[in-house]
C-alpha cells in the first residue's frame, strides 16, 4: 500500500456504520484512498479521500484521473487522513476508550 499512489475501496454495504482495516491502513501509511461514498466515512475523514458511486462505478475512473492529475493534492489528503487515523483510530486508541468504559 506504502508505495501505491491510491488504493481503491468499496466500501460493504453491511459497514455502512462502521470502518474497514484496509482504508485504515492504507490510511495510516499515508497512501491516499478512493472509497466509495458512505456517510458514516465521509462524517470522520471529510474531503480527505476521494469518493466515488458505489452503485453505478459511472465517476471512479474520472476521479482517478483527476487525483492522479492532481499530485500535491491527493498527498494532502493523503497526510491529512493519516492523521486522523493516528490520532483516533490505531488499537491504542480503542483500548484507551474501552479502559475508558470501565474507569
Amino acid at each position: 500500500m506504502k508505495k501505491s499512489k491510491i488504493s481503491l475501496h468499496c466500501h460493504s454495504p453491511q459497514l455502512n456504520y462502521g470502518l474497514h482495516e484496509r482504508f485504515l491502513n492504507a490510511s495510516s501509511v499515508a497512501t491516499f484512498s478512493l472509497i466509495s461514498a458512505t456517510p458514516s466515512i465521509q462524517d470522520i475523514f471529510q474531503e480527505n479521500f476521494g469518493y466515488f458511486n458505489h452503485a453505478t462505478f459511472e465517476d471512479i475512473e474520472q476521479n482517478a484521473i483527476y487525483y492522479l492529475e492532481h499530485e500535491e493534492e491527493r498527498e494532502q489528503k493523503a497526510l491529512t487522513a493519516m492523521d486522523i487515523v493516528h490520532n483516533n483510530h490505531l488499537w491504542k486508541n480503542r483500548a484507551l476508550a474501552i479502559d475508558e468504559l470501565f474507569s
